[in-house]
């Protein structure tokens, strides 16, 4: 059997460089919902505290309400969201309960950010660098919908590294790491060269370490 040679690895954050979470429409959906008229809805089969009540009853107060009202959807922007979703929701509850219950939508129905990086991402983990993607969350649907995504995409990585609350990921271990939410110089777009010079400056670098 042929030993395999240890190779260096690259991180790639994969929210704004892969992905773009689709968070604009996906909003749009939560304010039509929380507006939306429900009085033909029957509460016969629905008990006390029922977690399908649980926007119904916060949008009984006025000021829950009043903040949702003045949320602008036509002005969110989902390349420079870099996943700070927490100033369009009234508490950080509201914002975990919106994660869970759209994650789908966010993380799974979204943009690419270039289909062209795609492709270099596996010639990367193909002929020079192990490929580690990572990806953080709030909710463990998140890893499924991530999962997808990836597999969808037609992305073959060397491994998938989830980080949930308050975990970070040491990144001595990594020749590079490409991470835009960190470093706002590698905010990526699908014409962008950025990706493709950042693989060619850590490929050359690597040759001349080893000539």
């Amino acid at each position: 059997m042929k030993e395999l040679k240890e190779r260096k690895q690259i991180a790639i954050y994969i929210d704004y460089s892969i992905r773009i979470p689709n968070f604009k429409n996906t909003y749009q959906k939560f304010k039509d919902s929380l507006f939306k008229d429900n009085s033909g809805i029957s509460y016969d089969d629905i008990i006390e505290n029922d977690v399908r009540l649980f926007w119904q009853i916060e949008m009984k107060r006025p000021d829950v309400e009043s903040f949702y009202i003045k949320q602008d959807v036509s002005k969110i922007d989902d390349y420079s969201l870099l996943g700070n979703f927490q100033p369009y929701f009234f508490n950080q509850q509201h914002l975990e309960k919106f994660l869970e219950e759209y994650s789908y939508n966010i993380y799974t129905d979204c943009e690419i950010t270039s289909k062209e990086d795609i492709n270099f991402i596996n010639i990367c983990q193909s002929q020079l660098f192990d490929v580690v993607l990572i990806d953080k969350f709030h909710t463990v649907r998140k890893i499924s919908n991530t999962c997808h995504f990836i597999s969808t995409a037609r992305l073959y990585p060397r491994n998938i590294v989830f980080l949930g609350p308050n975990q970070i990921m040491n990144h001595d271990k990594f020749y590079g790491v490409w991470n835009p939410a960190e470093n706002k110089e590698q905010i990526n777009s699908e014409k962008s060269k950025k990706f493709f010079n950042w693989l060619q400056e850590l490929e050359k670098k690597y040759n001349e370490e080893r000539s």
